[in-house]
């Protein structure tokens, strides 16, 4: 059981690393940031991207997106 739990510790971090990445090199945000500027217009299409690009590796580990800045 232990095993597993770590397995999917491990594949969530990777996931979490691979979103940040592909939100900094794609949109210019700082993901690691706590605060999203203001003056960001494209929550939706952020969305709308990272659900797109990683809908299936977050299924996999049981993750929904969730937009803490409603």
């Amino acid at each position: 059981m232990q095993a597993a739990f770590n397995r999917q510790l491990v594949a969530r971090k990777a996931l979490k690393s691979d979103i940040h990445a592909f939100l900094r090199g794609y949109f210019g945000i700082n993901a690691n940031s706590k605060y999203i500027p203001k003056d960001f217009k494209n929550k939706e299409e952020v969305r709308v991207s990272v659900t797109e690009k990683f809908n299936g590796r977050m299924t996999a580990l049981n993750l929904q997106y969730e937009d803490l800045f409603k």
